[in-house]
């Protein structure tokens, strides 16, 4: 028996072990998720009840408002990227209220760029 190759396994072993364990990244999102769904102030509603994310919430996810101003160029898109996500929850239309809102939050980040 060769003791250095059993002390390589070890190690190997271990190292396995450790890659396996959840990153970091993953539990911050998931957390992220609850604190959205338990904090209202964290939370953008639509006039038909659907939430999301504030853009202020940095949760790389298409529901967070943050993930749409991040993956587009303008207000316009912006609108077109939120509304093509509410179409999966089956809600087709954004009143102009929302539209307004959304602008506002819109605006405060773009102060950010």
């Amino acid at each position: 028996m060769n003791i250095k190759n059993l002390k390589t396994e070890e190690t190997t072993l271990s190292d396995l072990n450790e890659s396996k364990a959840p990153k970091a990244p993953v539990l911050i999102n998931q957390s992220l998720y609850e604190i959205v769904m338990k904090t209202k102030s964290k939370q953008f509603q639509f006039d038909c009840g659907l939430i999301m994310a504030l853009i202020t919430v940095p949760l790389n996810s298409k529901f967070g408002l943050k993930w749409h101003f991040d993956n587009t160029t303008s207000f316009e898109g912006f609108l077109t990227s939120v509304e093509q996500f509410m179409k999966v929850a089956n809600i087709f239309v954004i009143t102009d209220k929302d539209k307004k809102l959304l602008k506002k939050q819109y605006d405060k980040q773009s102060k950010k760029r």
